[in-house]
């Protein structure tokens, strides 16, 4: 299995070569494969949370960090519904979408998308957040003109008669950005309607790096239908192509498909433990040479699945085993394992995967927690691809899994410039114990605590009265986090603060992709004192 490292969380501010064909050198040849920023901001979170803010992973100024970019907005929470896109050349969040609307980098509607997917779930769930509908929508670039933007999403509806979760439309909406930079809908048009897989709304670059294929299967059936979307014509197809075994909705369920960067396989993970896979004539649109390539059958359902770099291997997920497959003989190997809970109860899993800006394998926790794994070298074999359980501690909650994004490494190009954290916090933690400063103390409204040096992965305050009764319990996810104690009365109070990844002593139970389990959550006391609260 891989290496599991444990390293500091962030809370703040090699590729084996494989002989590259012809289409290949084209993309390699066009700035527009790659001299760009669109994927360096990818937002995540949601308001009705432990965590209620709309932060991003962010792969600006040379390293991988998280902030809070936006306040909580009512009705709006963006995770595996929804999708994104920022400014090509500074890499700041410019369109979101949630897979009911869609919204500017201020999370102002833009005019004329107010219903993106029409029907019953858009009327019963679009007032709440968004609806989880997973891998269903898809924002892309117009790669001949800055100002355009296209919108791919399918709606998701209950089908009584088939007792299961389908898509009726498959639709694109044109946005274009006006010369004061504000949005506006231009045209929406729907492009295909028949039975679908509710979800897998993926993009390819074409040969030239001019348009972007895209697909949709039909419901329980092989059948594809392609759309060459971009430039003066907008839209071709569908293209209509029978290939391979049927793709039954319910063995596919929520798992991930996705394209190879050389833009030469499609890939789509399915809960049978086999990925399967197709060539990709990405001149052509043609599908050909459909294979089952098996994973170990460890009784979860398929979740992620993403590409190395350099194409060579694939790695699938379930919800608590992440699997590497090489493409070159079809033999697959366990590379992880993790299953865990964070402070608020919620289980932390495996769950989608995309390829960053720099190259590693993100994955989700495929719940509402707040951390996300790290693969460092996925281009390398087994063990030697590193993976890092919970390396990123993110500032807001995911809404299960990462915002949908098409492939934007084509050719395996990475930012070598970005750079990712490398000190170990377990290796440190005897040497450098954590320091806690509450201020101030006495307090009257508003308490800071904060950590002068290492900031801990799980840390909380816990707060209780003279009688020893709990009265307040807030994680502190920061080097400084701003408390409100203003509802409090006033008197002397006794504080906590712990550690909880280190441990409390408790049990808890959770859910994951309809599974239960337990864990023993197991914390320590990094300090404590006492506060005083003054009128």
């Amino acid at each position: 299995m891989c290496q599991a490292w444990h390293m500091t969380p962030l809370n703040f501010p090699l590729m084996k070569k494989l002989p590259l064909l012809l289409p290949l050198l084209c993309l390699l040849a066009s700035p527009s494969a790659h001299s760009q920023k669109w994927d360096y901001q990818w937002p995540m979170g949601y308001g009705n949370s432990p965590l209620p803010d709309i932060s991003v992973l962010d792969f600006n100024d040379g390293d991988v960090s998280t902030e809070v970019v936006f306040p909580v907005v009512e009705n709006f929470g963006i995770g595996s519904s929804g999708s994104f896109i920022c400014d090509k050349y500074n890499g700041q969040v410019l369109l979101i979408t949630n897979g009911c609307r869609a919204y500017d980098s201020s999370l102002q509607v833009v005019p004329g998308s107010d219903t993106l997917s029409p029907g019953t779930s858009f009327n019963a769930n679009c007032s709440n957040d968004d609806y989880i509908a997973y891998q269903s929508n898809i924002i892309l670039p117009e790669l001949t003109n800055d100002t355009v933007f296209y919108v791919l999403h399918k709606d998701q509806e209950v089908n009584s008669s088939l007792q299961d979760v389908v898509s009726n439309n498959f639709y694109l909406t044109t946005i274009v950005r006006k010369a004061d930079s504000g949005f506006v809908v231009v045209q929406k048009k729907l492009l295909l309607s028949t039975l679908m897989d509710y979800g897998k709304v993926t993009a390819c670059l074409n040969l030239d790096s001019t348009k972007w294929w895209t697909w949709v299967v039909g419901y329980d059936t092989n059948i594809f239908y392609k759309f060459l979307v971009g430039g003066a014509d907008t839209v071709q197809g569908p293209f209509v192509q029978a290939i391979g075994d049927p793709l039954y909705n319910k063995q596919l369920g929520i798992a991930q498909a996705a394209f190879s960067p050389d833009a030469k396989t499609l890939a789509i993970n399915a809960d049978t433990k086999l990925a399967k896979v197709y060539d990709f004539d990405n001149a052509t649109g043609e599908l050909s040479n459909f294979r089952n390539l098996a994973y170990p059958d460890d009784g979860d359902y398929a979740r992620g699945l993403a590409f190395s770099p350099d194409s060579r291997y694939l790695y699938a997920g379930t919800v608590f085993n992440l699997y590497q497959i090489d493409l070159l003989d079809s033999s697959a190997v366990q590379v992880a394992h993790h299953e865990s809970y964070d402070e608020f109860g919620w289980p932390v899993t495996i769950g989608y995967l995309h390829l960053g800006p720099d190259c590693r394998l993100y994955a989700d926790c495929g719940s509402t927690s707040h951390f996300i794994h790290v693969v460092h070298h996925p281009n390398e074999e087994g063990e030697a691809c590193q993976f890092q359980e919970r390396a990123i501690t993110t500032l807001s909650t995911i809404l299960f899994e990462f915002p949908n994004m098409p492939m934007y490494r084509f050719g395996g190009q990475c930012d070598s410039s970005i750079t990712f954290p490398t000190t170990s916090l377990d290796d440190k933690l005897d040497e450098q114990p954590y320091a806690v400063s509450l201020s101030p103390n006495p307090c009257r409204d508003a308490l800071t605590v904060a950590f002068p040096g290492p900031v801990p992965r799980q840390a909380h305050l816990l707060l209780y009265d003279g009688l020893g009764r709990p009265v307040l319990e807030r994680r502190l996810p920061a080097a400084s986090n701003g408390l409100d104690v203003g509802s409090l009365p006033p008197g002397l109070y006794f504080y906590e603060v712990r550690d909880e990844d280190e441990g409390t002593g408790r049990s808890v139970h959770g859910y994951a992709a309809l599974y239960f389990y337990e864990v023993r959550d197991e914390g320590r006391v990094l300090q404590t004192g006492k506060l005083v609260k003054v009128e």
